[in-house]
C-alpha cells in the first residue's frame, strides 16, 4: 500500500483534496449547525421577553369588553372499570345541587407585551380532580364523560382580562396542599407556549414558563390519563 501511495503522487495529492473538502464541509456544518442553535435559542430568548402574562388583580376594572369569560366547575372524580375494561366516571353526588355550590370570581390581567390567541385554563392534577364547562355539567355527570380542562375561544389582548368563575363543593378536596390546584396554558401572539400554575385558595399566580405544545396536549389529555387508570385497575391498582 504505502509503494503504490509513493508511486501515484498524482492520487495522493486528489486525494488529499477529497479529504480536506471533506473535513471542511464537516466542520463547516456542525459549525452552522451550532450558529443556527445558538440563534434559534437567541430568538426564543427574545421572543420570552415580549410575552403575554397574567396576574392576579380583584381590582380589574371590567367595562364588558375588556374581559373573557370562562365559568367552570371544579371538582373531584371517582373512576372504576366495568366488564369491558371501560372507564367508567362518578361525581360527587350533590354536584348537581346548586344549594350546596360555592362559587368563587378569579379576575387574571394580560400586562404582558403580547396578545393571548389561545388559552386553556387545567387542573394540576387529572389524576384526582376534573375541571367542566359550567353548561356541560349536567351532561356530564348524567354520562360519566370527564373533561380536565376548559377552552377559551377568544383572544385576549394586552390589557384585558381572563375572568374565571368557578363552582364547587365546599367540602370537596379538590385543593392541593403541596403544589397549584389550576393551571393556565397559552399561546400568545409571538408564539410563546407558556404555563402559569395558580393556586386559588391563596389567589396566587406563578409566573409564565415556557413549556411546549406536545406537553400542554398530553397534560389535558382525557384519553391519556383515562389510560392511567386502565393501566392501574389491570395491574390491580
Amino acid at each position: 500500500m504505502l509503494d503504490f501511495l509513493n508511486n501515484n503522487a498524482g492520487f495522493v495529492a486528489i486525494l488529499g483534496v477529497i479529504v480536506g473538502w471533506v473535513l471542511s464541509s464537516a466542520t463547516s456544518l456542525i459549525l452552522y449547525r451550532r450558529q443556527k442553535k445558538d440563534d434559534e435559542e437567541k430568538d426564543i430568548k427574545e421572543r420570552f421577553k415580549h410575552k403575554a402574562e397574567f396576574i392576579y388583580n380583584q381590582w380589574f376594572r371590567d367595562d364588558g369588553d375588556n374581559v373573557k369569560r370562562l365559568e367552570t366547575v371544579f371538582c373531584t372524580y371517582q373512576p372504576s372499570i366495568d366488564r369491558n375494561g371501560t372507564i367508567d366516571i362518578s361525581y360527587p353526588k350533590n354536584l348537581l345541587d346548586k344549594s350546596k355550590i360555592k362559587t368563587e370570581y378569579f379576575y387574571f390581567e394580560n400586562i404582558g407585551g403580547s396578545d393571548i390567541n389561545e388559552l386553556e385554563v387545567a387542573v394540576s392534577n387529572p389524576k384526582t380532580t376534573a375541571l367542566i364547562l359550567e353548561g356541560n355539567k349536567k351532561s356530564f355527570v348524567k354520562d360519566g364523560a370527564i373533561s380536565y380542562s376548559v377552552s377559551l375561544d377568544q383572544k385576549i389582548r394586552k390589557g384585558e382580562a381572563l375572568e374565571l368563575v368557578v363552582h364547587f363543593l365546599e367540602n370537596d378536596p379538590i385543593l392541593s396542599a403541596l403544589s397549584s390546584s389550576l393551571e393556565i396554558y397559552y399561546r400568545d401572539s409571538l408564539h410563546n407556549i407558556c404555563r402559569q400554575p395558580f393556586f386559588p385558595e391563596q389567589r396566587k399566580i406563578y409566573e409564565p414558563s415556557l413549556v411546549n405544545q406536545k406537553e400542554w396536549r398530553e397534560h389535558v389529555s382525557v384519553q391519556k390519563n383515562l389510560e392511567h387508570w386502565e393501566r392501574r385497575f389491570k395491574n390491580g391498582r
